[in-house]
């Protein structure tokens, strides 16, 4: 459409378009539409290691979407990472390490998401690291 504005004296055009949006989840694929990508799944967003008689007991927040959690533990300071859990439940959020009895080495866990195509997501990691033991020592007192 067009008009002329005299007191600029310039003719005024407008385009009138019709932009059809799709969303950006559902993708054509041949005949039919393939369903909308899953949406990132994140991190728990709580953890905590807390020293128990005979281990550590490891707890985190339920993340929604997760199918699963994979449990890792790092001795520190420079251990190697190893697996410890594989969690086939996103309903889970405990798990018991009995086998880190000592009580004077710190360790690193981390708890990685699982999602419904079985892809691992992001982590979350806790540090315990052992209260340090004070030792009584007694006044040394001279003998007469």
């Amino acid at each position: 459409m067009r008009s002329f504005d005299p007191r600029s004296r310039a003719f005024i055009v407008v385009i009138a378009a019709s932009l059809v949006a799709t969303p950006l989840a559902a993708q054509t694929v041949g005949r039919g539409i393939r369903k909308a990508p899953a949406a990132p799944i994140a991190a728990p967003a709580t953890f905590t290691a807390a020293r128990m008689n005979d281990g550590i007991q490891l707890n985190w927040a339920v993340v929604d979407g997760a199918t699963g959690y994979l449990l890792w533990r790092t001795p520190l300071p420079n251990g190697k990472e190893e697996l410890i859990g594989n969690l086939p439940t996103g309903k889970s959020n405990a798990f018991f390490d009995g086998e880190w009895k000592t009580t004077r080495e710190s360790v690193q866990y981390r708890v990685q998401v699982v999602d419904a195509e079985g892809k691992r997501g992001p982590s979350t990691t806790v540090t315990y690291v052992p209260p340090i033991e004070k030792k009584l020592v007694a006044p040394l007192t001279k003998k007469p």
